[in-house]
């Protein structure tokens, strides 16, 4: 027979084992606990006889099961600058009313509030009515004089009553650490009147490079730059390493806004985020030359601003979740140089300018559905990436890429484009999928093979947009498309010719420009594109037979360094053949 243990009662029984065939008798003390059990064995239900049980004709194991006898308080652990002790809540009683009960001398001009752990990550809520048998823990640390010595509150700016953050309905304070040997501070939630909801933090680096924790106030949800972080420009020079040897915060759960330069400096800190499950915002330059390691955004967070973790040399991956960020802010991971694996969730949709530049060990990454736009230089200088996958060509084709942003530039040997897994290298002529190619899709990509087959679906080639694309040896421009842009094909000097669509009616500035094998273009429209000055260079240009006008807009140039133009007329196909000689 097999009886539940419990912490609430306890069952008295001559034995557990029983012959076949037997009856076993037993009783339940159930101590403090008031209420009925309701007891059954094997699912029949048992009645007491004068406060005894009885299982009767046993000829298979039992067991049984106890159920109502659930105690009205709560074993509240409470543990006070690591000393421990429990006493008992009653149920209906808050956990605000159960400390005042006991009286352990705890204020908020002396603590730095009720947490629910002993890493003070998760703030308790002191109004939580007690309700449920679970034991609970509640943790504080108490501020002694010395560290009342050491702490200087400064008021920086009233409240602003139009401001619809909850931060700006307190007064902003700069809370200075000043001169003290002590290795910990813990920052009480009033000081001097002030109640800490949004404030700078500010660690003397001459007078208390001591100091490698400070436990923060469970008052506090907005935290920013303090006054010798005051980032001007930002970027490192605007944010120096801070001589101290803080390693360790409490960044909780009721933090919302860590803003600008709030950590930037501190170079042996080490965040954990896993407790900021209320953060919406990382400000510029919040983290910049921090010791983090390994970071998994809160689904909170919205925004990461501009250099919030520039030059995080210990930072090795970052994982942003599912319907979280929409923005990653200009340079806001410069120079993360072992930043290895990046995870961009499912809602972002804008990559700030060099947001990525110089992290060179990223290799690998996937791009989600929802981004819209990649700033220039966004991954510039990545020079390990090998990969990079998107759902669809027309996604691809589809986004605002500015100079040198995409991963295809500049790298050591350009990434690889996996299009729903496959390795992009040309296009299908009867794709309808992409209309437009937007300008520096394809800049620096090195693995096109052969003839380039523009698609007739596509109405415009942007600018750059097959800029440096050295592996291209020719290409066909379908019929549909109407204008090339700026510089759409500028040094990709593997090109040797060209076959131009009946519809093209325009060809932008450079747009084959610094084609060093381009021997051959033919156009298969009645009317040579118009010309803007985009074949500079040409030198013993001979009509043939197309008229003096068209040779005139060709002379002003598309292609330049082009040393003879012939140009002939077959059957409304115009042929135009230049030697580089």
């Amino acid at each position: 027979v097999v009886f539940p243990t419990s912490e609430f009662f306890t069952v008295s029984t001559p034995s557990t084992i029983v012959s076949y065939g037997q009856s076993l008798s037993f009783t339940i003390d159930q101590g403090e606990i008031s209420g009925v059990a309701t007891v059954t064995a094997n699912g029949q239900t048992l009645t007491p006889v004068n406060g005894v049980y009885t299982i009767q004709n046993i000829t298979s194991n039992v067991i049984v099961a106890i159920d109502g006898l659930l105690p009205e308080f709560v074993n509240l652990s409470v543990n006070i600058d690591g000393e421990k002790q429990t006493v008992r809540a009653d149920f209906g009683l808050s956990l605000q009313e159960v400390i005042d009960t006991y009286q352990f001398g705890v204020t908020d001009e002396n603590s730095c509030g009720w947490y629910l752990d002993e890493n003070f990550t998760q703030v308790a809520d002191m109004s939580t009515v007690l309700t449920q048998p679970a034991n609970m823990s509640l943790y504080t640390k108490t501020v002694t004089q010395e560290m009342l010595n050491a702490l200087t509150v400064t008021e920086i700016a009233e409240p602003d009553p139009s401001s619809e953050s909850p931060a700006s309905a307190e007064k902003l304070a700069l809370v200075t650490v000043g001169e003290t040997t002590l290795n910990e501070i813990v920052i009480p939630k009033v000081i001097n009147g002030y109640t800490l909801t949004q404030s700078m933090f500010d660690i003397n680096s001459t007078f208390a490079a001591n100091v490698e924790s400070v436990i923060l106030p469970t008052t506090i949800n907005n935290i920013t730059g303090s006054g010798n972080m005051n980032v001007d420009g930002y970027g490192v020079e605007a944010v120096p390493e801070i001589d101290v040897a803080l390693t360790n915060i409490n960044l909780h759960n009721k933090i919302e806004v860590i803003d600008n330069a709030a950590f930037g400096g501190y170079s042996n800190l080490r965040v954990d985020f896993s407790g900021l499950t209320s953060l919406t915002t990382i400000g510029e330059a919040a983290f910049a030359l921090t010791n983090v390691v390994d970071v998994v955004l809160p689904k909170s967070v919205k925004t990461i601003g501009g250099y919030a973790f520039e030059s995080c040399c210990t930072l090795k991956s970052f994982i942003i979740q599912d319907d979280s960020v929409t923005k990653i802010g200009e340079y806001a991971f410069e120079n993360c140089e072992f930043l290895e694996t990046v995870e961009f969730g499912n809602k972002l949709e804008i990559i700030d300018e060099a947001a990525f530049i110089d992290c060179y060990a990223i290799k690998e990454i996937t791009i989600p559905d929802s981004l819209t736009q990649m700033v220039d230089w966004a991954f510039a200088r990545c020079n390990r990436m090998k990969r990079v996958n998107v759902s669809s060509l027309a996604k691809w084709c589809s986004m605002d890429i500015g100079f040198a942003a995409n991963p295809f530039y500049e790298g050591l040997n350009s990434a690889k484009l996996y299009i729903n897994g496959q390795l992009l290298t040309n296009f299908a002529k009867d794709d309808k999928t992409v209309t437009e190619f937007k300008a520096h899709v394809f800049e620096g990509y090195d693995y096109f093979e052969g003839d380039l087959v523009i698609p007739d679906a596509v109405t415009k080639i942007g600018e750059s947009a097959f800029e440096q694309c050295y592996t291209v040896k020719s290409v066909t421009i379908g019929d549909g498309v109407e204008e090339i842009d700026y510089g759409a094909f500028y040094f990709s000097s593997g090109i040797s010719s060209v076959v131009l669509g009946k519809n093209v009616t325009t060809m932008d500035k450079y747009a084959f420009a610094d084609c060093e094998e381009l021997l051959d273009v033919y156009c298969f429209g009645f009317d040579v594109p118009a010309a803007s000055a985009t074949v500079a260079g040409i030198r013993d240009a001979k009509k043939g037979d197309i008229a003096a006008k068209s040779l005139q807009e060709y002379q002003q140039g598309r292609f330049l360094e082009l040393h003879q133009l012939d140009i002939c007329l077959h059957s409304q196909i115009h042929r135009l053949l230049e030697r580089f000689r």
